[in-house]
C-alpha cells in the first residue's frame, strides 16, 4: 500500500487515456492520495487549473509529476515546476515526446534549465535517454505501462485484411502512408479495410487522398472515440499499423498487442524499443509503404505462423 503518497498528477485528462491516467488510477488503488489536473483544452484555463490545484492543495501533496511533451505542450512544464519550487515540492517529469530528436537541439537552451531543476526526470525507453544524454541531461527508464485487466485479447486463427490506425490525424503522424498501405494491397490483390480512429484534423486531406488513390471506399474515418469503446473496435479488426514519422512509445501500439492484434511499425523513435522486429511485430523505414503492406500480406497469409499469444500466457 502506498498510503503515504501524496502526489499530483499534470497531464490533459480530457479525451484519451494517458500514461498519466493510468498511473494515478494504479496510485490511487493503491491507497495513495492523488489529484490530477486538467480537463481543459483551452491553454489558458488549463494553466489556470494546474495553478489553482497547486496552491490551494498545497498542505495535502509532496509530489508532482507531469506528463511532458514537445514544443508548445512543453510550456506546462516550465510553469509547473516554477510553482513546484516556489511550494518546496518534489517534481518529477515524465517525458513523452515522441519528437525529442528534433525538439532538443532547437531550443536546448531553454529547456536544458527547465530540466536540470527537476528532481527526477523518467522516460519510456532508450530512445528517450539517449535524446537526453546528448544534451546533458540523466533520465531514469521507466516503460510504459497498461493495466491488462483492462484489455481483453482476442485469439484469432484467421486474419481478415481488416486494419486499424490509432491516433491523431496529424501531419507528423503521417496517415496518409496508411491509404497508401491500402492501394498497394489492392495492387497485391488484397482487398482490404482501412479504419482510422482519433482526432481527425486531416479528414479533408485524407478523404482526398482516398479518392485521388481510388479506394475512398475502404477507408473509414471515425474521429475522436471513447476509451470505452476502443476494445470493441480492436476486435473488429485483426491487424493494427503505426505510420509515424516520429514517435516515443505508443501506448497504442501495446494497447493492440494486449488485444492480440499484430502491429506493423515504422523505424522510428522508441518503436524498436516496444516492436522486436519479426518476433513481436514487424518493422519499415520511416515512409516505406510499400514493405508496410507487404508485412500486411504476409501475415494474411501466414495466419497460423503469426497467431499471436496472449500477454496473459506470459504472466
Amino acid at each position: 500500500m502506498l498510503k503515504d503518497i501524496k502526489i499530483v498528477f499534470i497531464a490533459y485528462f480530457a479525451d484519451y487515456i494517458t500514461q498519466a491516467s493510468d498511473l494515478s488510477k494504479l496510485f490511487r488503488d493503491e491507497g495513495a492520495t492523488v489529484f490530477t489536473t486538467s480537463k481543459k483544452k483551452n491553454v489558458i484555463i488549463r494553466a489556470y487549473e494546474i495553478a489553482k490545484t497547486l496552491i490551494t492543495e498545497k498542505n495535502n501533496f509532496d509530489v508532482v509529476v507531469i506528463q511532458s511533451h514537445s514544443y508548445l505542450n512543453f510550456l506546462y512544464t516550465p510553469f509547473s515546476l516554477i510553482i513546484s519550487k516556489f511550494l518546496n515540492k518534489k517534481f518529477i517529469v515524465m517525458y513523452l515526446g515522441g519528437a525529442a530528436v528534433k525538439f532538443f537541439p532547437s531550443y536546448k537552451t531553454f529547456i536544458k534549465p527547465v530540466f536540470k531543476f527537476a528532481d527526477e526526470i523518467v522516460v519510456g525507453s532508450g530512445y528517450l535517454e539517449n535524446e537526453f544524454s546528448k544534451i546533458g541531461i540523466k533520465s531514469n527508464i521507466i516503460p510504459a505501462v497498461i493495466n491488462l485487466d483492462d484489455w481483453r485479447f482476442k485469439k484469432r486463427h484467421v486474419f481478415k485484411p481488416k486494419i486499424l490506425w490509432l491516433r491523431a490525424l496529424f501531419p507528423e503522424y503521417n496517415p496518409g502512408m496508411a491509404i497508401r498501405v491500402i492501394k498497394n494491397l489492392e495492387e497485391l490483390g488484397v482487398d482490404a479495410e482501412l479504419t482510422f480512429v482519433g482526432n481527425d484534423r486531416l479528414r479533408i486531406e485524407m478523404e482526398e487522398l482516398s479518392i485521388q488513390l481510388n479506394v475512398k471506399e475502404k477507408i473509414t474515418i471515425m474521429g475522436h472515440v471513447e476509451p470505452t469503446k476502443l476494445q470493441n473496435i480492436f476486435d473488429d479488426h485483426d491487424i493494427f499499423i503505426n505510420t509515424t514519422h516520429v514517435d516515443n512509445q505508443p501506448r497504442s501500439i501495446i494497447e493492440a498487442m494486449a488485444c492480440g492484434l499484430p502491429v506493423i511499425s515504422t523505424n522510428v523513435g522508441g518503436c524498436p524499443y516496444v516492436i522486436d522486429h519479426g518476433n513481436t511485430g514487424f518493422l519499415v523505414d520511416d515512409n516505406d509503404d510499400v514493405s508496410m503492406a507487404n508485412y500486411v500480406d504476409k501475415i494474411i497469409n501466414d495466419c497460423l505462423l503469426y497467431t499471436s499469444p496472449s500477454p496473459r500466457d506470459k504472466r
